[in-house]
């Protein structure tokens, strides 16, 4: 499989940040974190992109070159991007990882959510110029984060019945199945914390790698007509 040009510039940007990232977070340490908190969420959004577009880089290359049906890809890279972005809420709250069965319901919402918002992106990123998609990336923080607050109510729900095990339901309500307010709490938490400084770029740089991902075969379709 060969890897084209735009291929080493995105691994060769994520790395760039990731390593810059890396130096920041260093030299916060060496200050013993009186760096201040603009260079901290440098750090932190620096640290994201790296991780983020290396990560999906890297599966976003295989998928649009072996995968043929759009459809198949948005739900691969949905499944992929959801499993990544599951990890946010544990790394902001730091609360959802307590035991294995919440992990799991964690992870698995995770990737119902990254499915459904990649779904639902589908169709206004098939027609969208890079404007747009600066748009429709900053509206797919709050409802990727919805949706994540609906599906681990969901989820839950469903692995207590299963397992018997008293899972909670999520940050808001804890013991009492609130789907909505869960989805609407995070959506809500999403965009007013400060970590929205660094949630709403990952966002965007998201929406746009799945953007590459849906126009792929269209181009090469208009190439071939």
């Amino acid at each position: 499989m060969k890897f084209n040009r735009s291929f080493w510039w995105q691994v060769i940007g994520s790395s760039a940040s990731f390593i810059l990232g890396v130096l920041i977070l260093c030299g916060l340490n060496s200050r013993a974190g009186e760096g201040g908190l603009f260079w901290f969420l440098l750090c932190l959004l620096l640290l994201g992109c790296g991780v983020f577009g290396l990560a999906l880089s890297l599966v976003l290359h295989p998928i649009r070159k072996t995968v043929i049906n759009i459809p198949t890809r948005i739900f691969l890279f949905g499944t992929f991007c959801g499993l990544l972005w599951s990890f946010v809420p544990s790394f902001l709250l730091g609360d959802e990882f307590k035991s294995g069965g919440e992990a799991a319901v964690v992870l698995l919402a995770g990737i119902i959510s990254g499915i459904l918002v990649s779904f639902i992106l589908y169709k206004p990123l098939s027609k969208s110029n890079r404007t747009t998609a600066v748009g429709l990336g900053l509206f797919a923080l709050p409802l990727g984060a919805f949706c994540f607050g609906v599906c681990v109510s969901l989820v839950c729900l469903a692995a207590r019945h299963i397992t018997g095990e008293n899972i909670p339901y999520g940050g808001i309500g804890d013991d009492k199945f609130m789907p909505i307010m869960e989805g609407v709490g995070y959506a809500v938490l999403s965009v007013i914390s400060i970590f929205a400084v660094f949630l709403f770029p990952l966002a965007v740089l998201t929406t746009f790698l799945l953007r590459s991902v849906i126009l792929y075969r269209t181009q090469n379709q208009s190439k071939s007509a």
